[in-house]
């Protein structure tokens, strides 16, 4: 394979971008030149393209903000001058396939729809099959209509679990998918002690905190603001510090509210960070009150630095995590409870742990997911014309 075509139109950074990130990498250590198309407003991703190209001279970037609307799937077949713009553009760039990054249906979707008309084959990473009126969006239920016609555009889709495999099936999709586990591949970072140090936390603080996009549509950032400020007085809870890694409008409202709320002295914030393990390391416990997931990529971090979990019991999180774990999504009393219940007996809730924790060793370190992704590459080869060696039969 000569030259491959990594295509974004994702504006902010998620988790999607991590595993997708290393896919790309995985090619250039395989000699592939990769032609890179992503939106420069997305500028984490940009600094991590960057410094990439810097290092290795087979990437080559092209910046392109894709346009803002709001039914793709419509508006591109109606409207097809973009789509036709972007064909010309691909077809220039001369590629052999096309990996498409997307964190729902609706982003990147551009890609999907040039690539496809471009006859160029097409894989598409889709950790979040979700529906547009379970997500809460806008014309929810019209998007879900006409996002149906997106779903055929690739010649595969890659996922991260099996729930989001019956969500793709439930939406139409015929085409291959294939299960990739999410690589969990940083330096080891810091003692937890010193970063404690850092920040200004009592080493023998209990330190509860969320990490991540902070807001509260999906992330459920306002749950977890609840069901610490409407904790009485006497509660456990209120000796508790709280670290909130990450940045976001909804965030920031929260920080003013714990404040408020008797929190002023236990509670920092970091904003966002490159590496957010640095102080992922330093809790007692990672709070997830998502609304809607896929398989975060913090959930898998925090279980391979040896840190539990409380977790809403939806998607991805109750796929992975043990029952005693969870607590019903939307609702702050029962996260309350839950978070009570791990200070009144930690040993009991992280029994669960090392095996858990193994798990991701195993299936989530990069030499394992390297070699998933070239098994799931030769396994649909004749899909997208590789020529990969395999190994297996050698």
């Amino acid at each position: 394979m000569k030259r491959i075509l990594f295509y974004t139109g994702a504006k902010t950074y998620g988790g999607h971008e991590i595993t997708s990130l290393f896919i790309l990498k995985w090619f250039l250590e395989r000699g592939t030149e990769v032609e890179c198309v992503f939106p420069p407003e997305n500028q984490p991703l940009a600094d991590a393209l960057t410094k990439l190209e810097e290092k290795n001279g087979r990437l080559r970037l092209w910046p392109m903000t894709p346009p803002r609307v709001l039914f793709h799937a419509l508006h591109h077949r109606c409207c097809h001058q973009t789509v036709d713009a972007l064909v010309v553009e691909f077809t220039r760039l001369d590629v052999d396939f096309a990996f498409v990054s997307q964190g729902n249906l609706e982003i990147s979707a551009l890609g999907t729809l040039a690539a496809r008309k471009a006859c160029i084959p097409c894989l598409s990473y889709l950790p979040m099959a979700h529906g547009f009126r379970e997500m809460g969006a806008h014309y929810g239920r019209l998007r879900d209509l006409f996002n149906r016609y997106l779903v055929h555009q690739p010649a595969f889709w890659l996922t991260c679990t099996e729930t989001q495999t019956e969500r793709l099936r439930r939406l139409g999709a015929q085409q291959p998918i294939e299960l990739l586990p999410q690589p969990i591949a940083f330096d080891e970072p810091p003692a937890p002690a010193d970063v404690r140090r850092e920040l200004g936390i009592a080493q023998d603080a209990v330190v509860l905190g969320m990490c991540g996009r902070l807001n509260n549509k999906q992330k459920g950032c306002d749950l977890f603001t609840r069901a610490l400020s409407e904790s009485p007085s006497d509660s456990p809870l209120r000796a508790c510090t709280v670290l909130l890694i990450g940045e976001g409008q909804d965030g920031r409202d929260s920080v003013a509210t714990l404040r408020s709320n008797g929190w002023s002295g236990k509670l920092h914030c970091t904003g966002w960070c490159a590496h957010p393990e640095k102080y992922l390391s330093t809790l007692d416990l990672l709070v997830l009150p998502s609304r809607f997931e896929g398989l975060p990529h913090v959930i898998l971090e925090a279980l391979y630095l040896g840190i539990p979990v409380a977790a809403a019991d939806v998607d991805g999180l109750s796929d992975y995590l043990p029952s005693e774990w969870l607590f019903p999504k939307e609702n702050a009393t029962a996260l309350r409870a839950k978070l009570l219940e791990f200070l009144q007996d930690q040993e009991a809730y992280l029994s669960a742990l090392p095996e858990l924790r193994q798990r991701v060793i195993r299936e989530n370190a990069p030499q394992a997911v390297s070699k998933a992704l070239e098994s799931i590459l030769i396994k649909f080869s004749k899909y997208i014309g590789l020529a990969l060696r395999d190994e297996q039969s050698s």
